[in-house]
This record gives C-alpha cells, structure tokens and sequence, in this order.
C-alpha cells in the first residue's frame, strides 16, 4: 500500500516563513500599513471616481488631498451632507463647479462614526 504524504505541513511551513517579514534573500520585508477607517470609507463610496484613489483629482473632480487650509471638521461634514448648498453659497465652490461638471452627490450615512472618520481622512488626521 503506498501511503501519501499529507501537503499541510509544507503549506503550513510555507505560511509561517511569509509571515516571518523577512524575504527569501534575508532581508527584512516592509510591512504593508492598514489602511485608516476613513480611507476604507472613502474607497467603498463613489469618492474615487471623481477625485482619485490619491486623492488628486480627475478630469471629472477635483483634487481634495489638501484641505486642511480650507476646512475644519464640522464645516467639512456639513458640506458632505449637502454640497450644492454650500456651492451656492460659496464663490470658490461655484467657480470649482464650474470647472467640473459632474455635481457632488451628497454623503448620506447613518453611521456617525462612519462620516467622522471619513471627514478625518479627508482633513489628513
């Protein structure tokens, strides 16, 4: 009777050396970061199609990496909530609009927690 060798001992020791961060060549392995909340929120809403994965605009929306000059965290989430008041009220916003002529769909959640850490993402904390 021939007995075969069970592959789990090889898969396991496989495992165990790619979690020990260090390359076959003995040099240490970056870890990669998790990303924030806010960023796995950002990702999972429409977000991106707009203004990037990096945040750095499109031909469709503009950049938002930087908006800690201009925003602080209420008025941020406010603007989440309803941007094209805020785009009537605001000459800047109009003149951006004008550019990009896609309109900003609301943010609606629920989940506070959920906009907060979006909000934070997008103010770079």
């Amino acid at each position: 009777m021939i007995r075969l060798r069970s592959p789990w001992p090889a898969a396991a020791a496989l495992s165990v050396a790619a979690l020990g961060c260090t390359a076959p060549s003995g040099e240490p392995v970056a870890a990669t970061p998790t990303p924030s909340a806010g960023r796995l929120v950002f990702l999972a809403e429409p977000c991106p199609t707009c203004h990037g994965r990096d945040r750095m605009g499109t031909n469709v929306g503009p950049p938002i990496a930087d908006l800690r000059g201009r925003w602080d965290e209420s008025t941020l989430t406010r603007f989440l909530r309803a941007p094209a008041a805020f785009k009537q009220a605001d000459p800047r916003l109009r003149q951006i609009s004008e550019r990009y002529r896609s309109d900003m769909p609301a943010f609606f959640s629920a989940d506070e927690r959920r906009t907060r850490s979006l909000v934070h993402y997008l103010l770079g904390e």
